[in-house]
């Protein structure tokens, strides 16, 4: 399967569904690529605590602007040519 193009705008349903996949399970390429690499586990640069999904998209204090920013936004672009 080829990988996503997350540079664009627009992902296909396939590449959706992936997404999402990912992030139920919490496998991507940055918290667990050091599997493959037998590399050390990925560390939050801030906290030094093993960097997860969960991590990144709840957790983290020093993310916490950021996921502000991208949650709205992305809920407003979402739900923004809804009918109510």
């Amino acid at each position: 399967m080829e990988k996503p193009d997350l540079n664009t705008n627009v992902l296909s349903e396939n590449d959706q569904f992936e997404v999402i996949n990912r992030l139920v399970i919490g496998h991507f390429r940055l918290t667990h690529s050091y599997l493959l690499s037998n590399d050390d586990v990925p560390l939050c640069e801030t906290y030094r605590l093993p960097l997860t999904v969960k991590r990144i998209l709840v957790e983290c204090p020093s993310l916490q602007d950021i996921r502000k920013k991208v949650i709205v936004s992305s809920v407003k672009e979402l739900f923004g040519n809804v009918d109510n």
